[in-house]
């Protein structure tokens, strides 16, 4: 159900621009599932699509992790980089 999800795109297109729908539907299944809490609770998880388009942007612009601009995907440079490593 997670790949149904509307994506927040902070009102300037840049998740979009970077991971067209056709790209996400060819990407989405790939992504492995959110691992399931034991316990319940915790944050809600970010936007898999703004994730794959912060880490496709750092990949082209050669980029490091602390030079990621954030506000321009609306996620994290820590939560970049471990969902990157999941």
């Amino acid at each position: 159900m997670r790949h149904v999800m509307q994506h927040v795109d902070c009102g300037f297109g840049w998740v979009a621009r970077w991971v067209p729908d056709r790209l996400w539907e060819i990407t989405a299944p790939l992504i492995p599932p959110a691992p399931r809490r034991l316990q319940g609770g915790g944050r809600r998880r970010r936007d898999d699509r703004a994730i794959l388009a912060a880490i496709l942007y750092m990949t082209e612009a050669g980029c490091s992790w602390q030079a990621l601009p954030m506000a321009m995907f609306g996620v994290s440079r820590a939560t970049t980089h471990r969902r990157f490593t999941e």
